[in-house]
């Protein structure tokens, strides 16, 4: 239900947008802010009929911007970019703060550090991955393996799963120490697993970009260096300046070839 409504007040809203933006009565600087105003209003309609909000406003932000109008007039603005920043860092902040590092080493939840590693490391690699090398072929986008093995790994882990795993823990027992039962054993352990997961989709994810950088930025030093030294025999210009004395003629031809290399 909350999909549903979600998706009808979104369209509604780039219909509605569209025509006053050709009537004249919204400038281009107040789309943002009327996109704020739509985000809440819609939050609100959902969170009142009691259904579920989170998915209502991803609804609703994906068909507002299904045709690309709304793209096209934020682009670029200022304003824009800083609120996705502040957001940004306010998230990333509060997931900081709700990580519960001293839960990851409780052998009375049977929960280990090298536990966590093994569930995480098969979580990254099973999630995504074979299900985009496998549907690929049909994905006109990516045009090799490697490319939907790239695809297949970006897949962060942040808001959504904190979000889940919040609202089952309001589903759940208070949990008891020690548990009392499975209920509340998987309310009790809930919290450190997500939090360990988040936290390593957090590093890998963010830090593969620089290390893919990086690793092709040195690949491609290393295979032109030797065509440059082949191409651009320094030595044999330098052992023709000992030769001969460089006269008007020399230096300019020797500047200019300095500036071509």
């Amino acid at each position: 239900m909350g999909t549903v409504i979600g998706a009808i007040l979104g369209l509604g809203f780039s219909r509605l947008i569209q025509y006053t933006h050709n009537q004249g009565y919204v400038d281009r600087q107040s789309y943002v802010a009327q996109f704020l105003a739509f985000a809440i209003f819609t939050t609100g309609v959902i969170r009142t009929i009691g259904s579920d909000d989170l998915l209502g406003a991803f609804a609703a932000g994906s068909a507002m911007s299904w045709d690309g109008h709304f793209q096209k007039q934020v682009k670029g603005e200022v304003f824009s970019s800083v609120f996705d920043f502040v957001l940004n860092c306010a998230c990333f902040i509060y997931i900081g703060a709700w990580i519960p590092f001293h839960s990851f080493n409780s052998p009375d939840l049977f929960i280990s550090p090298w536990q966590l590693v093994v569930l995480a490391i098969v979580i990254l690699c099973l999630r995504r991955i074979p299900f985009v090398l496998l549907l690929h072929f049909w994905v006109p986008e990516i045009a090799t393996w490697r490319e939907a093995l790239f695809c297949g790994h970006f897949g962060p882990m942040g808001v959504g799963a904190i979000f889940v795993s919040t609202l089952a823990l309001t589903r759940l027992p208070e949990p008891q120490n020690p548990p009392q039962n499975q209920a509340e054993l998987l309310a009790a352990v809930m919290h450190p697993i997500v939090s360990f997961v988040v936290l390593c989709s957090i590093i890998i994810h963010g830090l593969s970009i620089p290390v893919f950088s990086l690793t092709r930025e040195a690949s491609r030093v290393l295979s032109i260096s030797p065509t440059l030294v082949s191409r651009h025999p320094d030595e044999w210009l330098m052992s023709t300046h000992q030769k001969a004395p460089a006269t008007g003629a020399d230096i300019e031809t020797d500047t200019w070839l300095c500036t071509c290399t």
